[in-house]
């Protein structure tokens, strides 16, 4: 009897071991499965922990570009600012400034809107187009004349980036000679530009901030500064494939360029924003009002010179048929043959009167 008893109590625990092993078999089965949809959802590398993968996801650089005109800006020049903003996601827009107002109440308007760079586009007579970028709102600022501007609309170039990705900015080895170089091919120290100033700026404002709310996480294009005859020269150029199976090989990527294009030459440098003392000046900047008064002058001097002819040749005319007239009467020519000589000169002297 006894031994019947204690194999049923055996049998009995055999049993609520095999229902307890079932049940953690499947509790098991249920957490693997539910950890791994997660993996699978959300890291299914599991590579969440990997300290080399770990970075800073937060907006660190915060540059902010404020991008505004005056009035009177023609249509190219209003393609041009949207494609400059088109080109800075970072950007803030403000209407058009009025000329009346001072440039010093631009600083207020940036610090409202919480910008540290400017972009300030100045037209004048409809037709010439100033670019003020400057830091705020210590400084400082530089003042360029925009020529040869090509917009996006006008130029229908094959290149194409994503809105929004972020450019590499390259420059080249001029930007990284300084004013204190003594080189023989160096310009003299008072025509030097302060070119490594001018690149942070262009940095530091042309630059889309990393992990930027509007930026793209990555890059596909390119903008390039290059210094030619005192001048900067802008373009802007895609990154993009040699062929459709080489997009993973960084060795056949050709650069196609985008748009826009356009020449900034230096005109001044300040050390403050809007104003302050003059770091440099161009010595050999001439405004477009000096130009035309030149054009003006030569073209006035072209006529001066022209009429002053015409009075030599009338005068010159006047005193050969003067003198033609007192041989005639001294009787030292034959008469017919001076007669003819005369009427012809009577002519051509009456003719040039007419056309005066």
């Amino acid at each position: 009897m006894r031994d019947l008893e204690e194999n049923i109590q055996t049998n009995v625990e055999l049993e609520s071991s095999d229902v307890e092993d079932s049940v953690q078999r499947s509790t098991n089965i249920r957490s693997k499965d539910y950890c791994l949809n997660k993996i699978s959802s959300k890291d299914p590398y599991m590579l969440g922990n990997a300290e080399y993968f770990k970075r800073e996801p937060r907006w660190r650089n915060k540059q902010r570009v404020l991008i505004l005109s005056t009035r009177g800006i023609n249509f190219r020049h209003r393609h041009l600012m949207e494609d400059l903003k088109k080109l800075l996601p970072h950007h803030k827009a403000e209407p058009k400034w009025e000329k009346k107002q001072p440039f010093s109440e631009i600083i207020e308007v940036s610090e409202l809107r919480s910008c540290n760079n400017i972009i300030f586009l100045e037209a004048r007579r409809h037709e010439e187009l100033y670019m003020w970028m400057s830091k705020c709102p210590d400084g400082p600022c530089a003042k360029f004349q925009i020529l040869n501007i090509h917009t996006l609309g006008e130029l229908r170039l094959p290149g194409n980036n994503l809105l929004g990705s972020r450019p590499f900015l390259s420059f080249d080895s001029s930007f990284d000679i300084g004013q204190d170089d003594d080189s023989v091919n160096s310009p003299p120290q008072h025509l030097r530009i302060p070119l490594k100033l001018l690149k942070e700026m262009f940095i530091q404002i042309f630059g889309t901030p990393r992990y930027h709310p509007r930026s793209k996480p990555f890059h596909d294009h390119v903008i390039n500064f290059s210094v030619l005859d005192g001048k900067i020269w802008f373009r802007h150029y895609q990154i993009s494939p040699e062929t459709e199976y080489d997009h993973n090989i960084a060795d056949k990527q050709v650069l196609t360029e985008i748009g826009p294009r356009f020449v900034l030459e230096p005109i001044l440098i300040m050390d403050k924003s809007f104003s302050g003392q003059v770091i440099y000046k161009n010595p050999d900047y001439k405004s477009p009002t000096v130009i035309r008064n030149l054009l003006k002058a030569r073209m006035g001097s072209v006529y001066a010179r022209r009429v002053e002819m015409k009075r030599r040749r009338v005068e010159y005319e006047r005193n050969l048929t003067d003198e033609i007239e007192e041989k005639l009467q001294s009787g030292g020519l034959n008469n017919e043959f001076n007669e003819k000589i005369l009427s012809k000169l009577r002519q051509d002297h009456i003719s040039d009167f007419d056309k005066n």
